[in-house]
């Protein structure tokens, strides 16, 4: 006898489910994907009310499909961005919607936002719901964001705030006397604004700062902050007591990340006495994670790295607490000495293997060491990159960077060949998505680095932005970048590029159809006139949005215009509906 029940499939779920099932998709899956399948579908995707709009590397026509699609009263997360893949789009946005319609919003991200578009947002700003806020202005302006902030503060139940580009204003933010946060990031402060924060924030639990000028006055305070369980500091350079004074007033932190860009080697060198601080003075730290580096005059003032990693394989590091440390000296044109935890807590790392030798606190490091690095910034320029392609084990096909996503490469000289070859032995290449590379002019006359190029941008199949600096003679430019241009592939979306024409500019736009935005920098002794491509760009592309900045153009690209005499309004306007 045959089993005749129906399986559950997707159609047949009850509604609150699927409902659960998006939440975990982006917006733009749910609204043209999703809601497109069926009836039902699209009317699960109307009812859904727990929208995430996250506008960030966006294409235009998809912009204002959601744009058309969604109701302010259903969304509950949304991120706006000016940045290079998406330049224009607040003001676009601001000028279809009113941010006060949003009144359920409970989290708001603005990057690179304009004065003016920040203005009009403070305004409207009565968004008593917010929990978090993250705002990156863009400029030189005070007033705009210093409202903005003033009004962010000061709304009910935020407590989450991150701040970028704020120094010059920092000390004129009035913070409530009893501010209710409870996360806070800050891209820079000195370490005396860091402990106004920590005084003003009575209820702060987390903690993501950049210290850029650490002194060790500043440290002076007799106030125990207890709340604080979390802090991640990026410091420039600082001293090892200074630090610790600092410490003492946070006795309660269960997770600590210290990233220190410019120890001297007296800092190093008294890390030995961490044991007994963090045994004595942080006794409910959990998690304890640092990178620090220490840049060496010359060669004779490298230090001894084994006597300084033998502290950390006591038993209290190894057994108690489980922390596993690195520590590696560099010897290429510039001398380093860097200290780390296992895995590297820093998502960013220049690639200097060839020239550095390695001891840690076990025999075999595990295989997670580099599991957090997603940009790794690769220099294959120098006279000495030819030990970069002896590869220890040559027959080894594991990656060192299988997380990588982001790669700056800087190639140049005899090497090219080799150098692209290299990089698919050193990331796997199936998970870059951005790729910026710099192109010297150093190149044999018999080479022809487009060949190479393309060499490595075929197998690069999950790219989508792609950045390209060209440092060629003006008499190859113009041929070397068109040859490339050729071979962007069509599932890149996001272009920068150099150019020194606005001839060069359009043949861009004329070969490269599949483009969502480009960021055109100028090179040249000639100013090139901004206003000369923009112009041109309203004939062939209506409806397109930019940002203009002093050696840049940035566009955002709209529909392409069609070959008929039909005419596509570049500003007509969305009807919104609340």
């Amino acid at each position: 006898m045959c089993n005749t029940e129906r399986l559950p499939s997707l159609d047949t779920l009850p509604a609150e489910l699927l409902y659960r099932l998006l939440d975990l998709l982006p917006c733009e899956t749910i609204l043209i994907s999703v809601a497109n399948v069926c009836r039902r579908f699209r009317s699960i995707a109307h009812a859904y009310d727990r929208y995430d709009i996250d506008l960030r590397s966006i294409s235009q026509p998809n912009f204002h499909t959601i744009c058309r699609s969604i109701r302010p009263m259903k969304v509950i997360s949304l991120t706006l961005s000016d940045d290079e893949k998406t330049p224009g789009q607040i003001g676009l946005f601001l000028s279809l919607f009113h941010i006060k319609l949003f009144r359920r919003l409970r989290h708001l991200t603005l990057i690179n936002i304009a004065a003016e578009d920040l203005m009009a947002i403070s305004k409207q700003c009565q968004l008593n719901s917010l929990i978090s806020f993250t705002m990156d202005a863009r400029g030189q302006h005070i007033i705009s964001p210093l409202k903005m902030i003033t009004r962010a503060i000061a709304l009910p139940n935020l407590c989450k705030l991150s701040l970028t580009s704020i120094g010059c204003i920092f000390d004129r933010i009035s913070w409530p006397t009893d501010c209710l946060l409870q996360n806070l990031k800050i891209q820079t402060c000195t370490s005396q604004q860091f402990l106004t924060l920590l005084n003003r924030l009575p209820h702060l639990k987390t903690f993501d700062i950049a210290v850029y000028e650490f002194r060790s006055t500043a440290a002076c305070s007799s106030t125990i902050h207890r709340s604080l369980t979390s802090l991640t500091m990026s410091i420039d350079h600082t001293h090892i007591t200074s630090l610790d004074s600092l410490l003492l007033l946070t006795p309660s932190l269960v997770n600590l990340k210290l990233i220190i860009n410019n120890c001297d080697a007296e800092f190093l060198s008294q890390c030995f006495s961490w044991e007994e601080f963090i045994q004595n003075k942080l006794t409910e730290l959990q998690k304890f994670e640092f990178f620090f580096t220490v840049c060496h005059p010359r060669q004779d003032s490298l230090l001894d790295i084994k006597r300084l990693i033998d502290p950390f394989r006591q038993p209290f590091w190894l057994e108690h607490k489980h922390w596993l440390v690195c520590c590696e000296q560099t010897k290429s044109s510039k001398y380093r000495t860097y200290l780390y935890t296992v895995p590297m807590c820093i998502s960013r790392l220049k690639y200097l293997k060839p020239f550095r030798k390695i001891f840690s606190t076990v025999d075999n490091l595990p295989s997670n060491t580099t599991c957090r690095v997603s940009t790794l910034v690769v220099d294959l320029t120098t006279r000495l990159m030819s030990s970069f392609f002896k590869r220890d084990d040559p027959n080894s096909t594991t990656v060192e960077f299988g997380q990588v996503t982001d790669l700056v490469l800087f190639v140049s000289g005899e090497q090219i060949r080799e150098s692209m070859k290299f990089v698919s032995t050193l990331i796997d290449i199936s998970q870059l998505q951005h790729l910026s590379i710099s192109l010297y002019s150093d190149i044999k006359l018999d080479d022809d680095p487009t060949v190479y190029v393309n060499t490595l941008l075929k197998p690069v199949r999950n790219l989508r932005s792609l950045a390209i600096n060209f440092c060629w003679p003006c008499n190859k430019y113009s041929d070397n970048l068109k040859s490339i241009i050729s071979m962007v592939p069509r599932h890149v979306h996001h272009l920068q590029i150099d150019v020194r024409s606005v001839e060069l500019m359009k043949e861009v736009f004329e070969q490269i159809v599949d483009l969502s935005s480009v960021a055109f920098r100028i090179r040249g002794y000639q100013r090139l006139q901004s206003e000369d491509i923009l112009a041109w760009l309203t004939k062939r592309c209506p409806g397109f949005t930019f940002v203009n900045t002093r050696d840049a153009v940035n566009v955002w690209l709209g529909k392409i215009k069609p070959e008929s005499n039909e005419i596509l309004s570049p500003n007509k306007r969305l009807k919104i509906n609340d």
